[in-house]
């Protein structure tokens, strides 16, 4: 089977499955790891996160690498679609925050502030307005901050959900827009992280005293006129944006 996942594409992280399922009396935890990798693969995330949870609450540190890719990409991509699709979203960001509170003891010294940051994150996603969960992310971005990863978009995107979370606004909405300004694809087309930082650098805005709904709506009307290729779950989200600033 790891011989198989090489080969890195969807018919062979099938295959792998497949093996898997068929074979008897193969290691528990070793088996779970690669059925993870071939789930990542496959973009089966959550299924992954399910796969690894019994062996992250483990003693072994086996599955972290893994671990990070798995959380990694959950994180840079669907993870905000997700919570207004997934039916148990709530579940499965508890699942999410219980591997990454396991990837810093885990980690290697070069790759603990990837792990911090993760676990960060997810600490702040799981935890809502819980004080001492949001005091334990930015125990870790300030640790992070000081060996100069505050520039790093893991770090501000962590620091810009911690700032929406307290009720920060605005230095939230300038977190979300470093991220958008750093965010532009190379051929100058935005990606989805764009439209995600763009979005909350709007909401965030909107949440000031001095920012008026009219001022939101336009700002929308004006990204609406300006692209039109606006990604289906973005383009929703900014739509009721601006309908909640009209009325």
């Amino acid at each position: 089977c790891q011989l198989i996942l090489e080969n890195d594409d969807k018919v062979s992280a099938q295959e792998v499955l497949a093996l898997l399922e068929e074979t008897e009396g193969v290691d528990i935890q070793r088996s779970g790891i690669l059925r993870a990798a071939a789930l990542k693969k496959l973009g089966r995330l959550p299924e992954a996160v399910r796969q690894l949870l019994p062996i992250g609450e483990s003693n072994s540190c086996e599955w972290s690498e893994l671990g990070m890719e798995v959380l990694s990409v959950v994180l840079a991509g669907p993870v905000d679609q997700w919570a207004e699709e997934m039916p148990d979203f709530a579940a499965f960001i508890q699942n999410c925050d219980r591997l990454g509170q396991r990837l810093p003891e885990c980690a290697q010294p070069e790759r603990w502030p990837l792990a911090g940051l993760i676990c960060a994150e997810f600490t702040v996603l799981a935890g809502g307005q819980d004080k001492q969960k949001l005091a334990e992310a930015e125990g870790i971005l300030i640790k992070l901050a000081g060996e100069g990863f505050d520039n790093d978009i893991d770090w501000l995107r962590c620091k810009a959900r911690l700032l929406m979370a307290k009720g920060e606004f605005l230095a939230a909405s300038r977190a979300w827009g470093r991220i958008r300004a750093a965010g532009k694809a190379a051929s100058g087309k935005q990606s989805r992280e764009w439209w995600r930082a763009r979005f909350y650098e709007i909401q965030c805005w909107g949440q000031l005293a001095d920012t008026t709904g009219a001022d939101v709506a336009h700002a929308v009307e004006v990204l609406e006129s300006s692209f039109g290729d606006i990604p289906r779950f973005w383009a929703v989200k900014l739509d009721a944006l601006k309908d909640g600033a009209n009325r």
